[in-house]
């Protein structure tokens, strides 16, 4: 599987740098001055060519296209012109929800599939299974005790085995001393049997949040969970 994700990643690169080629090319080929969509006409011709010189467009195409190039291994992908800012800057915002829309649309797709096709399988998170319960049926799994449905039950006892297992954070010993990760970790040892359900997740038991917030305040050594470690 590792070998199949690097090989897909290695022959991926090529094809990227040329579809990122053509459109440098498409781009600086294309009738019309790019600074002319963004700068009022009758600015002073000596300032329109003061800004082409520092943003390296008087110079050969060739010269831009390797400049260009170096910089965009190196993670620079210059300003935009329309917002004025750098272009990271700009995907930093707006990748993350990118992101997060491709994966619960591919996610969406799979629950199509499957349900459109009775010959199907599909294998997702609970939590989908949940919300497309009209359409969608769950296949019961043998772990050694016979064959147990998925259920919020079975999944809290941990019945439904191997499939259910419990998520874990960390905290690194020196960041316990932090005031605002050991008030986080407390807030998520609070607030988590209320709140992990609303994205489809199986809490733990109360007493099981308690015993990991007494096993917290020990770690952080306020001794009695009332405390304030300041």
């Amino acid at each position: 599987m590792i070998r199949y994700a690097v090989r897909r990643v290695l022959v991926s690169i090529p094809l990227i740098w040329a579809l990122a080629t053509l459109t440098f090319f498409i781009v600086r080929l294309a009738p019309g001055d790019p600074l002319a969509m963004y700068y009022s006409p009758e600015i002073d011709p000596s300032v329109m060519e003061t800004v082409r010189a520092r943003l390296g467009l008087d110079q050969p195409i060739h010269v831009q296209y390797v400049k260009w190039l170096a910089a965009l291994v190196q993670g620079e992908l210059g300003v935009s012109f329309a917002h004025h800012r750098p272009v990271t800057e700009i995907l930093a915002e707006t990748v993350p929800n990118t992101l997060a829309l491709t994966v619960w649309s591919l996610l969406m797709i799979l629950v199509v599939g499957v349900a459109g096709d009775e010959a199907s399988l599909g294998y997702f998170g609970f939590a989908y299974f949940v919300e497309n319960t009209e359409r969608l049926d769950a296949v019961e799994i043998n772990g050694g005790a016979g064959c147990v449905a998925p259920t919020r039950e079975t999944i809290e006892d941990g019945s439904y085995s191997p499939l259910s297992r419990p998520m874990f954070i960390y905290a690194k010993a020196e960041s316990l001393e932090r005031p605002v990760v050991a008030e986080f970790l407390r807030f998520w040892m609070e607030h988590s049997g209320a709140l992990v359900p609303e994205v489809g997740y199986v809490p733990l038991s109360d007493a099981e949040y308690d015993e990991n917030l007494a096993t917290l305040e020990v770690a952080l050594g306020a001794g009695d969970a009332g405390e304030t470690v300041e």
